[in-house]
């Protein structure tokens, strides 16, 4: 038989937890390739290598922010289902207190 849904409110801590730290450090990552990436630029002797430069920062900018909004979509996701979590967890020991306090 298969398990659905939660079985450990500590596992899905540690796994809300485990998803900000991987994003952290993928923030951190792209920070200093986005500082590499920004810093590589075409020679600008004519108007086409201008056309370039602009598009080369517009592209890594806007790559950049999408980057930023799912990494921060990802964290909202991970405190929410942390969340959900400890509200389970709360109504499941809600529930067995009642369900023990029934009379046989």
């Amino acid at each position: 038989m298969a398990v659905f849904g939660m079985t450990s409110v500590v596992g899905i801590e540690s796994s809300a937890a485990a998803v900000n730290a991987i994003a952290g450090q993928i923030g951190a990552v792209h920070e200093a390739v986005n500082a590499v990436a920004s810093a590589i630029l075409p020679p600008t002797q004519d108007s086409a290598s201008a056309l370039a430069t602009v598009r080369q920062i517009t592209n890594v900018n806007d790559f950049s922010a999408m980057l930023r909004l799912g990494l921060a979509e990802q964290m909202a996701v991970a405190d929410t289902v942390r969340g959900a979590a400890a509200t389970m967890a709360a109504s499941d020991g809600v529930n067995a207190a009642l369900a023990t306090s029934i009379p046989s």
